[in-house]
């Protein structure tokens, strides 16, 4: 028997799909949120705010909901987003941040896509036949996301099929897209995955059966790609032994007669799996020890920094203010940065005045220890 009230957001599908024994470990699904999400909720408001508005210059406060400022660059790679869905539309009704559930017998997957639109088909009575859903998401981080087997972009294309179902809608094919304007990817700024309805009725049952297998007394731990955000990753012993087995891999010794050419290109396959392994643990045994820091701990021969990000403009900052102070027009087609600025003239003393460095947390970093006793008790 399964809890049918159990509920899991179609952000949190990933590790679902990859490991279901992480709720061993923690009950909570919890990500800190940090300043490339923030971002992206930002300039998804904006974006949503021109879908729903029809323009490409909305009405829009300045802060989102979040509370972060929506700059220049934000507002171009929005823009950007806005009329390539204007164009894959072809006139069609474009939804923007809605909310889908959809309900199992082992639990309901909840989420809020970002744009969502039916093209083609054909009209037979009250029915549109043989039609083509568009999922897009657009991410604004820097961290490549890719759209194949996507589970966010399943599970909001599963609750959108049942919504369209219900209005007599019945689609043939399922385009995903992923909209990333930032980091550099062979495939470009945005890549698409398409399949049929049949195949996303089979992804439907893969998340079902992991719904029930999550329920499970006896539920496996699994690495991979997920373990990078799980917060159980400190104390999880699937990623210890992974990561026992990749210091063991790193320090093992080779001769250059042993290794022919196929060993090195499986010993290359191997190393890299075990750096992956080895970033994940460590940063999650950091992140452990700058929270027991957070909390008044102490970890010996270790204190914490806080990191800084690169300077941007301060909220407000635009690039007509700076050109009425300097002469300066700091505008291509997105404001420069402040590195830029400077190198275009502008006064360093003013852009410090004008950027703030944004923090990004906390890192742990070796420390002397005497040397911070001198300073504390002032030797």
């Amino acid at each position: 028997m399964y809890n049918e009230k159990f509920e899991v957001r179609c952000s949190s599908l990933h590790r679902l799909m990859n490991c279901v024994g992480h709720s061993k470990l923690t009950l909570r699904d919890l990500q800190e949120e940090g300043e490339p999400a923030r971002e992206g909720t930002a300039v998804g408001e904006y974006l949503t705010a021109m879908i729903k508005q029809r323009t490409e210059t909305p009405v829009f406060p300045v802060t989102a909901s979040n509370g972060y400022f929506v700059n220049d660059e934000m507002k171009y790679y929005a823009l950007e987003t806005y009329r390539n869905v204007l164009e894959e539309a072809q006139g069609n009704l474009i939804e923007s941040e809605e909310r889908i559930d959809w309900v199992t017998d082992a639990g309901t997957v909840r989420g809020q896509f970002d744009i969502s639109f039916v093209v083609g088909g054909r009209q037979e009575g009250q029915h549109l036949l043989g039609a083509t859903l568009h999922i897009e998401d657009l991410k604004y981080g820097w961290k490549i996301v890719d759209v194949f087997e996507n589970w966010q972009l399943l599970g909001y294309a599963i609750g959108q099929h049942k919504r369209l179902l219900s209005k007599g809608i019945y689609v043939d094919n399922i385009v995903m897209r992923i909209h990333q304007p930032r980091p550099y990817h062979p495939e470009g700024k945005i890549r698409t995955w398409i399949i049929t309805t049949q195949e996303l009725i089979n992804y439907y049952h893969k998340i079902v059966a992991q719904l029930r297998e999550f329920q499970s007394p006896n539920k496996t731990l699994t690495t991979g790609s997920s373990c990078q955000y799980c917060e159980a990753a400190s104390h999880c012993p699937a990623l210890n032994k992974a990561f026992h087995n990749a210091v063991d891999i790193v320090l093992r010794d080779y001769t250059e007669k042993e290794l022919s050419n196929k060993d090195l290109s499986d010993l290359i396959g191997i190393l890299e799996r075990a750096e992956d392994v080895i970033e994940i643990k460590s940063k999650s045994i950091k992140q452990l020890a700058v929270s027991r820091l957070q909390n008044n701990g102490i970890i010996p021969g270790y204190g914490m920094v806080q990191k800084f990000g690169d300077r941007k403009w301060k909220d407000g900052v635009t690039a007509e203010s700076v050109k009425m102070m300097t002469g300066i027009d700091l505008m291509k087609t997105e404001m420069m940065s402040p590195n830029q600025a400077e190198k275009a003239g502008v006064n360093k003393k003013l852009t410090e005045q004008l950027t703030m460095k944004p923090s990004k947390g906390f890192e742990i970093t070796r420390v002397n220890t005497t040397e911070q006793a001198n300073k504390l008790f002032n030797k």
